[in-house]
Formats: C-alpha cells, structure tokens, sequence
C-alpha cells in the first residue's frame, strides 16, 4: 500500500510546483510588482485596491464567517493576536447588525 508521501513525492517530482504563490521565473515577485499587478487587474473596471486592502477583506471576511481570531492571526502571519484584533470591530458591527435584525426586542421582526 503507497503513502501519503510517496504520492507527494510523485507530485513534486512530476509537475514542479510552485513555491511562491506569486512567481516569476521561480523568485517571488517583489511587492511593488505585485502592487502594481494588483492595482492594473483592478484599474480595468475602475477600482483602486491595494494588496493591503485585500488582506484587510480577507481577514474581516474570515471573522465575520465565525473563524477563530488565532487562526487569522496565523494566516495573516501576525506575531500577536492584538495586531488581529483591529479586524474584530469590523466583525463586531456585523454581529451588531445581525442581532439587530433577528432580536425579537429590536422591531425588525415585528408580529404579523
């Protein structure tokens, strides 16, 4: 019976994969080229988004989809969990929302 690691091994082996997310020639691409990538993609239906601004929106998005701070914060690659934190008031305005909108008490789901 094959392992797990002989599999990966094979893969490895076989298709060369990449070891940066964003390559050119296998070296990472600096962060003023893929700022620039970035903003072009974006530019071609008139917005104007940084890199940081999608790591914010994948952070808050990740929060507000209930996952634990520490796991962000490990994504993110934050030395500590108050550095991650900043993204909770986002996802605490959410929460506020949400409990507004299902909370007998609030008026919203008034008795028909």
């Amino acid at each position: 019976m094959k392992n797990i690691k002989d599999d990966i091994d094979s893969y490895i082996q076989n298709n060369n994969p990449k070891v940066f997310l964003f390559e050119k020639n296998d070296e990472a691409l600096s962060q003023n080229s893929l700022r620039y990538i970035i903003a072009k993609v974006f530019k071609r239906i008139n917005l104007k988004v940084s890199p940081h601004q999608l790591r914010h929106s994948y952070a808050t998005e990740l929060l507000n989809a209930n996952a634990p701070i520490a796991d962000v914060s490990e994504l993110l690659g934050h030395s500590s969990m108050a550095t991650t934190q900043i993204y909770t008031k986002l996802g605490s305005a959410l929460k506020k929302q949400n409990y507004n909108n299902s909370h007998p008490l609030c008026g919203v789901n008034s008795a028909e």
